[in-house]
């Protein structure tokens, strides 16, 4: 297993950065996980688009979701050369204007829909995985998963759910946001973790890697890292431009 930061900003990118966006390999598959601001871009850097087998968004916010349109474009100027590409995306149905307009997008993705409030098994690419609602203000789904003998958990945005330990347990890598200081855990409500809170997800859950993400850009990074450190003793690093954590 190979996960690969393209973007890790929230909910605009630092300079000449990106916002949400991780390639994900597992088991001779490359899954596309969320794709924000920027991060088509530095897809295109370390992989040809082509290559990809399949896409998973997390929720219809732009900072994880926006540069679909890229990609769409990218397939369909392929196709016109003579390709034949068409792309499984799995996206949220909701809100229902947002998602009207991803729906459109069919000429060049396979549109399958994702809706739940509990955890329920998905197939990615013909690999076996499982999706849970998150806490966030617009339907959010976390992503588990499995192969190859390992485990590999995105929280993507949410507040805190003590659910998350249970399905965080035991992951090789736990991708998880971290969006807060502390100072400012009174914007927890609208579905964020501090850096503390996801070092003690990690910490409860035994998790063998934390990679924080979904930074705001008005941080200093090292104090998110400060904080996780206080509480979490393991295996911990902030995600990065292509950084790449890979499990065997």
């Amino acid at each position: 297993m190979k996960l690969v930061v393209l973007g890790c900003w929230a909910p605009y990118p630092a300079p000449n950065q990106a916002c949400s966006g991780y390639l994900l390999e597992i088991a001779g598959r490359r899954i596309l996980v969320d794709l924000g601001h920027g991060a088509f871009g530095k897809l295109q850097h370390i992989l040809d688009f082509s290559k990809l087998d399949a896409v998973f968004i997390s929720h219809l916010h732009p900072d994880h979701c926006a540069d679909l349109s890229c990609l769409r474009h990218a397939i369909l100027s392929a196709n016109r050369l003579g390709r034949e590409l068409r792309l499984p995306v799995f996206v949220p149905n909701d809100p229902p204007e947002k998602f009207e307009v991803l729906a459109g997008f069919e000429d060049a993705f396979e549109v399958h829909t994702i809706s739940t409030d509990s955890r329920e098994p998905l197939e990615v690419a013909g690999i076996g995985c499982e999706i849970f609602r998150t806490c966030h203000p617009i339907p959010t789904y976390g992503l588990v998963v499995q192969g190859e003998g390992t485990k590999f958990v995105y929280t993507s945005d949410t507040g805190w759910k003590a659910e998350l330990v249970d399905i965080s347990r035991g992951a090789d890598i736990l991708l998880c946001e971290g969006s807060l200081l502390t100072a400012d855990s009174h914007l927890a409500g609208k579905g964020h973790l501090t850096g503390e809170q996801a070092g003690v997800l990690a910490l409860e859950a035994g998790v063998g890697m934390l990679v924080l993400t979904h930074f705001w850009p008005g941080y200093a990074l090292r104090d998110l890292q400060q904080e996780v450190s206080y509480v979490f003793p393991g295996k911990f690093e902030l995600a990065g431009e292509f950084r790449a954590y890979i499990q065997n």
